[in-house]
């Protein structure tokens, strides 16, 4: 139990990094509304403050449930209630009932990516320096950055945030046995109902996509032919191929 309980906040600390803007000059609301419109005021002065209170509660409470099944508190979820409501029901390891402090093949592959999708991002805050804004605006003397993993990537840092969300559903989708135990009726109903999740992916996907079509556009109304040759040589998220 002690081994998963430091990975995952090890995760939790890194997640946190990553919501923290670089730069600590953030603009006015108003600019904001102008450039993003209501999308990225949402993301910048709200978004990022709920992702890292959701996330540590979600660390420590999944903390709190392992405890409970060691010392005997709660039960193991059956291995046919489990196939019947779990959303990752294409990894077979996921039906074999076992305690939440064990480890499995899902949630180590569910690591990796957490920590390489961090890390790729915090990277992209030390490459970028004094260019990267949580923010979509043109900085005095900007310039588009070639090296690390601008080298391949235009939007590396949004790679990261993919990759590291992953585990965050993982981890809700294993403590929904248990989450009607300790809140109210509509908490378990907001985290579990299929067209709620359905609805939130859809706007998550919406406002990061209208984000990197404002910024791109931005970014060729300033650099011009210059952003043109930059993004020829480059995909946005996957190297060599989207």
């Amino acid at each position: 139990m002690i081994a998963k309980v430091v990975m995952i906040l090890f995760q939790t600390y890194l997640f946190y990094l990553t919501t923290i803007p670089p730069e600590s000059i953030k603009p006015k609301p108003s600019q904001t509304y102008k450039v993003e419109g209501i999308s990225g005021l949402l993301l910048i002065y709200l978004g990022q403050y709920i992702a890292r209170l959701a996330n540590i509660c979600l660390s420590l409470f999944y903390i709190f449930l392992m405890y409970q099944q060691e010392i005997g508190n709660l039960p193991i979820p059956t291995s046919s209630y489990l196939r019947e409501t779990s959303y990752w029901n294409f990894f077979y390891e996921l039906f074999k009932p076992h305690k939440l402090s064990e480890w499995n093949l899902e949630y180590i592959i569910l690591c990796f990516m957490t920590i390489l999708g961090t890390m790729l991002r915090l990277w992209c805050f030390k490459i970028m320096k004094e260019f990267f804004t949580f923010t979509i605006e043109i900085k005095r003397n900007h310039k588009l950055v070639t090296t690390g993993p601008y080298r391949l990537l235009i939007h590396p840092s949004y790679t990261g945030i993919f990759l590291s969300l992953p585990i965050n559903i993982y981890m809700i989708d294993q403590i929904q046995p248990y989450v009607h135990l300790y809140f109210p009726y509509f908490i378990n109903y907001i985290l579990y109902n299929e067209w709620i999740r359905i609805i939130g992916y859809v706007f998550a996907i919406w406002m990061f996509w209208n984000r990197v079509r404002t910024e791109e556009r931005m970014l060729k109304n300033h650099f011009k032919k210059e952003w043109d040759d930059y993004t020829s040589r480059r995909k946005r998220f996957i190297p060599w191929i989207f």
